[in-house]
């Protein structure tokens, strides 16, 4: 027989790629826009050629990435 315990949600919260929160990321979306773009030179090494012609060698090239946030963990 299923639990019926009950919960509460007293928080959320969220850093995205092209948005520090849920909202912000919502809206963003809802405009149209992406927060793809190519990945920072900082997170690639420079060794691993990228290849234009074939999309499915470029894993990680493109993505969402997470700039100017300090993570605190």
């Amino acid at each position: 027989m299923p639990s019926e315990e009950q919960v509460a949600i007293i928080g959320y919260g969220a850093v995205l790629p092209g948005a520090k929160t849920i909202e912000a990321f919502w809206d963003l979306l809802a405009a149209g826009q992406t927060a793809l773009s190519e990945a920072p030179r900082d997170r690639w090494r420079a060794e691993i050629p990228r290849d234009t012609k074939n999309a499915a060698r470029q894993a990680g090239a493109v993505g969402g990435f997470i700039t100017d946030y300090a993570y605190d963990w």
